[in-house]
């Protein structure tokens, strides 16, 4: 498959897991917030929906189990149908394995932007307050407002977008990832940019994701965009402005020889990289 027949693909089942992320993240957000009743003093009002919003962490769970074992079973049969061997990568063996450490995982490497989503969150909600009381609403008709508001649709729609948008992209390019792991081939990674308007470049951004387009590293190795090192498109651990609303993908190569023929381990690996 070329580079350009595997974006179309990638590009298309980002889509299908944008989708589901998006049920998955409103759901939970609503979920997670509770309003206080409106007889509290403006001050404790404020502070009980600082305490109110819980964690979001069970959501990101979801959706990294959801997205995360979808994409990789497909890179997984796609190495087994690159190789001509059906027993090489296991889904079943695979799926459990990434199940069991997935929440590890998170916290070690999303843990921060977690926290960074729900302080998010707070704020959008303390200003929500604070501009019905410029307004000179009472509080007892804020809190009906602020329940009916976060009820609704268009509740911190475009901010939800751009967080399931860039977590797909992580979850999916960590279970490709781990898809690998779980090969008894070697392999590679190669960069695949979604190339088009909205993809990352100079000089207008920092990072330029149309450059990045192809460029392969081995398994272990990170990848250098523009000096922030990461280990694949949408990584936690980049730098925010590298990795937010990114849409581009990795592709697991199967190593060969000199001579054209598949390199295979000597063992299965089965671990999942934390």
């Amino acid at each position: 498959m070329t580079r350009r027949q595997f974006r179309a693909v990638w590009l298309r089942l980002h889509k299908r897991y944008e989708t589901k992320g998006l049920r998955i993240f409103r759901k939970g957000i609503k979920q997670s917030i509770r309003i206080p009743y409106a007889e509290l003093s403006e001050f404790n009002y404020r502070l009980n929906i600082i305490q109110g919003v819980q964690s979001l962490y069970p959501m990101y769970v979801d959706l990294y189990q959801s997205t995360g074992v979808s994409h990789g079973k497909r890179v997984g049969k796609a190495i087994n149908k690159e190789i001509q061997q059906e027993k090489n990568f296991n889904p079943i063996a695979f799926e459990g394995g990434y199940r069991n450490f997935i929440s590890n995982w998170l916290i070690n490497n999303a843990g921060t932007r977690i926290i960074s989503v729900r302080e998010e969150l707070i704020e959008y909600l303390i200003k929500f307050i604070a501009d019905k009381l410029e307004e000179g609403t009472d509080m007892r008709t804020i809190s009906r407002e602020l329940q009916k508001h976060v009820l609704s649709r268009g509740f911190y729609r475009w901010q939800i977008e751009r967080i399931v948008r860039t977590e797909t992209t992580a979850a999916a390019n960590w279970g490709a990832i781990q898809a690998g792991e779980s090969s008894r081939v070697q392999w590679e990674k190669v960069w695949i940019s979604s190339k088009d308007a909205r993809t990352r470049r100079r000089p207008d951004d920092q990072f330029d994701h149309f450059e990045m387009d192809g460029v392969t590293t081995d398994k272990g190795e990170p990848f250098d965009v523009n000096g922030d090192f990461i280990q694949f498109p949408g990584d936690p651990k980049g730098q925010p402005a590298n990795v937010i609303n990114c849409r581009c993908t990795v592709a697991i190569r199967a190593k060969r020889d000199k001579n054209g023929k598949i390199i295979f381990n000597n063992r299965l690996t089965t671990a999942i990289s934390l």
